[in-house]
């Protein structure tokens, strides 16, 4: 079955969304997560290219899942996790996923995934909160509310920078900034 995914904010800052089918995982879903985010840093003078997707050894080692080269010889390593890992699961069981839920429900779920990759912070490292495919955390309410309750602690959890990845390369944004 092919994946989709859907949500809307209403008038009240409610979210509503609805998930369905087999969405892109692993590899894939890994490499087009941090390319959005490569995207977004070239655009503001970065020269990174050559991405390599991190061989399945190396990732359970040090948690680097994609790299890519710059043109000055440095490697940028970056990690990429889900934005919300329940409704993973919960995709997995029954194909589809509904529901509706605050902004800050969704920013407290986008911290959540932040903070329990803390364990495996590095300050050479990229941490990527993979939203390709969940409508519901991208929306500039979420994205500022973030800001405002966790920019100044994403920015202290430990990685280089923390993005959350859209859809699109300009739907990926940096959440660690207040």
């Amino acid at each position: 079955m092919p994946y989709s995914s859907g949500a809307d904010l209403d008038a009240e800052d409610r979210i509503t969304f609805r998930l369905e089918g087999t969405p892109i995982r692993g590899e894939k879903g890994a490499a087009l997560a941090a390319s959005h985010v490569v995207e977004r840093l070239n655009a503001e003078g970065g020269q990174w290219s050559q991405m390599e997707v991190t061989g399945r050894d190396a990732r359970h080692e040090k948690g680097i899942d994609v790299t890519f080269q710059g043109v000055d010889g440095t490697t940028l390593e970056i990690q990429v996790t889900a934005a919300e890992r329940g409704l993973w699961k919960q995709l997995q069981n029954d194909n589809v996923v509904e529901g509706a839920i605050s902004i800050d429900s969704a920013v407290e779920a986008l911290w959540q995934a932040t903070t329990e990759k803390r364990t495996r912070s590095d300050p050479r490292v990229v941490l990527v909160l993979d939203a390709a495919n969940m409508g519901q955390f991208i929306f500039d309410p979420v994205i500022r509310r973030f800001h405002e309750l966790h920019g100044g602690d994403a920015g202290r959890v430990g990685f280089s920078q923390i993005w959350l990845a859209g859809p699109t390369a300009e739907r990926t944004l940096r959440l660690d900034v207040e």
